[in-house]
């Protein structure tokens, strides 16, 4: 496999953006840690991070799917594709009001961080996942 052909490894780009995503989120969860006064400088900063985060979450979604369609039979794609958008909304049903309570409980920040780290948990998967591909 040649270096364009690693760089386009759709579970290499997913581990990486993964990782990436629980970076941003952290940082986010840092700048209301650190920063303790409101201000113009830590809300840019926030923001920034932010909007990075929500490209790169929008990237992984097309490319997830498209590891999926590549690798699952299409006898059982839908399934597989259906459990995917359950857990997708398992987390947004489960995880936002779980994170919502550390955040009331603690700070915002914590539950950002608390949120990266969860996000963290998936570039293993996605890595282990690519591994299993290569040797269909």
């Amino acid at each position: 496999m040649g270096s364009g052909e690693t760089r386009r490894d759709p579970a290499r780009v997913l581990m990486w953006a993964a990782g990436l995503e629980a970076a941003f989120a952290a940082a986010i969860g840092a700048v209301g840690l650190i920063i303790r006064q409101p201000g113009l400088i830590p809300a840019g900063i926030a923001i920034s991070l932010w909007l990075a985060w929500g490209v790169l979450f929008g990237i992984t979604g097309p490319v997830r799917q498209g590891f999926i369609n590549e690798h699952i039979p299409s006898s059982q794609r839908a399934t597989v594709l259906s459990l995917d958008a359950f857990f997708s909304d398992a987390g947004g049903g489960v995880g936002q009001p779980a994170l919502g309570w550390i955040s009331a409980r603690t700070s915002v920040g914590v539950g950002w961080i608390v949120g990266a780290c969860f996000l963290a948990l998936t570039a293993p998967l996605y890595a282990w996942s690519g591994r299993a591909a290569k040797q269909d």
